[in-house]
């Protein structure tokens, strides 16, 4: 899956919506654009992103289809 997958999927499983979030944690709207269209996520958004869901990086960042759970379901 790509970045963009594994964040939509993320905010569904957390009831909000991704263009909430990108907001919500000071993110250029721009991102979301150039995301949809396959674009890399700089280091520093993927960690403001993990730590808003409370993820590892490598949950937003696997193709994994079966990337790990979120920590939240684990506590």
């Amino acid at each position: 899956m790509s970045f963009w997958e594994n964040f939509v999927l993320l905010c569904k499983e957390n009831g909000e919506k991704p263009t909430v979030v990108v907001s919500k944690l000071r993110l250029s709207s721009g991102n979301i654009a150039r995301w949809k269209k396959g674009g890399s996520i700089s280091l520093e958004n993927g960690k403001k992103i993990a730590e808003h869901f409370n993820v590892q990086m490598e949950r937003l960042t696997s193709d994994d289809a079966k990337a790990p759970p979120t920590t939240r379901h684990l506590e």
